[in-house]
């Protein structure tokens, strides 16, 4: 007959000596050994969670600066806070005004500036040539050739100069005069006239080459 099959050890079942451990036995045991490795890697974490806010009550703290009782130096803080509380609305009002100058930069320039570089003509104007001034009153000026003119005579004296040519836009071609162009009267006190359809068809063949 064949030898008994054996069941493979596990770890952690105990049975007494010479006896096989029963399937109850072998449960308990595996529970058991499961159970212990999962403990021992999770009770670390689970008491140090736990700990922490007691630990964190008896740490030391740093100790916090007496308040101030001199009243000149309370006084002193104070006008400090406030001189610091000014520049800060101070800043802000000139960034809104400086925003809105640029914004009215770039409505002047755009019909005279080609579109693709209007953003580079108004920032190099406003940040780099210094050129525009945003007042506190609201008003916007414009510095060209040591005189200040207002934005919008400013920047037709810009548009001007050689400077300024490379940014405009190129000029547009006259139209050519083609065998549809209906024909106008060029002589001194002539009219325009309205060319019926038989004489434009007649006009028309006789550009016709023979």
């Amino acid at each position: 007959m064949p030898d008994p099959i054996v069941p493979a050890a596990v770890p952690g079942i105990t049975a007494a000596p010479g006896a096989q451990p029963t399937d109850d036995q072998r449960l308990i045991d595996l529970v058991n050994t499961v159970v212990g490795s999962r403990l021992e890697r999770a009770l670390p974490r689970a008491l140090e969670g736990a700990l922490a806010p007691h630990l964190a009550r008896l740490t030391p703290q740093a100790p916090s600066a007496p308040p101030e009782t001199d009243p000149a130096k309370r006084l002193t803080a104070l006008e400090q806070e406030l001189a610091a509380s000014r520049q800060r609305e101070a800043k802000q009002r000139q960034d809104v005004r400086e925003t809105q100058a640029v914004a009215a930069l770039k409505a002047s320039l755009a019909p005279r500036v080609r579109p693709e570089l209007l953003d580079v003509v108004a920032s190099h104007l406003f940040h780099v040539s210094k050129a525009v001034t945003a007042g506190e009153d609201g008003s916007v000026t414009f510095a060209h050739g040591g005189q200040q003119y207002s934005l919008a005579e400013g920047v037709s004296e810009w548009a001007k100069t050689p400077q300024a040519a490379v940014f405009l836009p190129a000029p547009k071609p006259a139209p050519k005069a083609g065998p549809f162009t209906q024909p106008r009267a060029t002589g001194p006190g002539q009219q325009p006239f309205a060319e019926t359809p038989a004489q434009r068809t007649d006009r028309l063949f006789a550009m016709l080459p023979r």
